[in-house]
């Protein structure tokens, strides 16, 4: 919703807030931590190059995930979630995907000869970037409905008509 701007900085903030709040001493659970960093992830690079604001935001919760990696005791699981995101804004919100497709049994051959990290299999996105058709999206107008005709109403005149 934030990349579409249909919700502003002010309600991220908040939530991140909540969801990053110590309570009565005890850090976050383990699924709050897990939902900022999937937050996060997802319109980390965008609140960045938005505003100061944006790239405050960014800069508190990356700074507290940190924190929170080595003083919290979470499990292995969450650590690595944590130094996963870190080094995804380490590198400059770029994460690497799986490029699929078929392919003939001999082209599996000489791809496996070759090096796999040639750019054959992966391709690089930035995480968190707004989608490329948003402008499609803002200029969009859905086609207007006419309203149908009313039925007429049967008469007593007229017999009434059975459906099937």
């Amino acid at each position: 919703l934030y990349l579409r701007q249909l919700i502003s900085i002010k309600i991220i903030q908040a939530v991140t807030h909540e969801l990053l709040s110590y309570e009565d001493g005890y850090p976050p659970e383990e699924h709050m931590v897990e939902c900022v960093i999937e937050l996060v992830s997802c319109i980390g690079h965008t609140l960045e190059e938005a505003t100061a604001e944006g790239k405050q935001l960014v800069n508190e919760c990356t700074s507290q995930l940190a924190d929170m990696r080595t003083n919290s005791g979470y499990c292995k699981r969450t650590q690595l979630l944590i130094l996963d995101f870190l080094d995804l804004r380490k590198g400059r919100w770029k994460r690497k995907v799986k490029h699929e497709s078929a392919k003939k049994v001999s082209e599996v051959h000489k791809a496996a000869r070759r090096s796999a990290f040639n750019g054959e299999f992966f391709r690089f996105e930035i995480a968190g970037a707004p989608p490329t058709n948003l402008q499609e999206l803002q200029t969009f107008r859905p086609p207007v409905k006419t309203k149908a005709k009313p039925k007429p109403v049967p008469t007593g005149d007229q017999p009434e008509a059975k459906g099937p």
